[in-house]
């Protein structure tokens, strides 16, 4: 459910919220406590990619402009 949460977010152009990566990182250390044979490096793994894509999206929204792009010709 949370990959299709992102998945749809993503066709939209809209960064996922980081509560949303806190939460998997939450569920896979839960899990890793609980449950020894579960997945849970899968959910660590999507956290922190979710994770980075968050902050390179944040870093590509708060780039400035090129001088030469804003330039009129």
């Amino acid at each position: 459910m949370v990959g299709l949460i992102v998945l749809w977010l993503d066709r939209r152009g809209i960064t996922p919220p980081s509560f949303i990566a806190w939460s998997l990182g939450i569920l896979g250390v839960v899990d890793a406590v609980i449950l020894i044979t579960t997945p849970w490096p899968l959910f660590l793994l999507a956290c922190i990619l979710l994770f980075a894509g968050g902050r390179r999206a944040a870093v590509r929204a708060n780039a400035v402009p090129h001088a030469d792009a804003t330039r009129m010709p």
